[in-house]
């Protein structure tokens, strides 16, 4: 860590802390629903930057097809709704067609919701699906995206994937970013490289974020994504975890595994 650096020692008492912040209950409420949710990375991050401007978060639904995703998912948000079903059988009708009986009473138990995020399933755009890459069924749920925009009406959009996403044969990034200004959101979109944000890792990711009746640029938004946050990232992975070296413990989440002999000779 650059000792000195009160970005640097702030991020990382974060990443060191085993709770999340207390919360003020007199404090606002930002209503989100994370879809293809997994166990909670972009609602955490929301939840944190929520937090540095007085704010708690509401998570009205969260879904993902993971049992022990959403079981972790509702640990971290005791008071989350969560659904382990595949989001096609919840918001399941078609992108442009009026509302299934099923997607109004999702939307009526929702109700206002100020931020709708989304990581759809990435397998299937991955440079290293070497069988199905740029042609997998579950390409097409990104489209799901759009159909929650007009489902469930949010103010603000955040959907995440690999760069490669963009390559679909099914066009699913410009389908959606099409059907969004259809109906009125302004759109902000780039690749995002994630070290200049700090994490301690090379990755880039395809960033949408679509705004309606807000005053903002969301294109500006993703732009100031390009500025590092201090002048020494990136960051070694040893400074995210170097703290872990000297833990003594039998949890298998911090041993290390056990190469076969085959392989350790390999790596010798």
């Amino acid at each position: 860590m650059n000792r000195g650096c009160s970005i640097c020692e702030s991020d990382i008492s974060t990443l060191r802390s085993t709770t999340i912040p207390a919360e003020d209950p007199s404090w606002s409420k930002l209503r989100i629903a994370d879809l293809f949710s997994g166990c909670g990375g972009l609602s955490l991050g929301i939840q944190r930057a929520a937090h540095n401007f007085s704010c708690s978060l509401d998570v009205r639904l969260a879904v993902d097809s993971d049992q022990i995703a959403m079981d972790v998912y509702q640990n971290l948000f005791s008071t989350a709704k969560t659904i382990c079903r595949p989001i096609e059988q919840i918001l399941g009708g078609e992108v442009g067609s009026p509302a299934t009986a099923a997607e109004t009473e999702v939307a009526h138990q929702i109700g206002r919701l100020d931020i709708l995020l989304g990581g759809p399933p990435c397998q299937g755009h991955s440079n290293l699906n070497n069988y199905s890459r740029r042609d997998d069924p579950r390409n097409g749920l990104y489209l799901r995206m759009a159909r929650a925009a007009e489902i469930l009406c949010p103010s603000v959009i955040i959907i995440e994937n690999v760069p490669t996403v963009t390559f679909d044969v099914r066009s699913v990034v410009h389908r959606t970013v099409e059907r969004l200004r259809e109906i009125d959101y302004i759109i902000g979109e780039g690749v995002v490289d994630l070290s200049n944000l700090g994490v301690p890792q090379k990755r880039r990711r395809h960033v949408i974020i679509a705004v309606r009746d807000c005053d903002v640029d969301p294109q500006e938004l993703v732009k100031n994504l390009e500025t590092p946050i201090c002048g020494h990232v990136p960051r070694s992975v040893r400074w995210a975890i170097e703290d872990l070296q000297d833990v003594v413990t039998c949890s298998p989440f911090d041993l290390p595994s056990q190469p076969h002999p085959i392989n350790q000779y390999r790596i010798n």
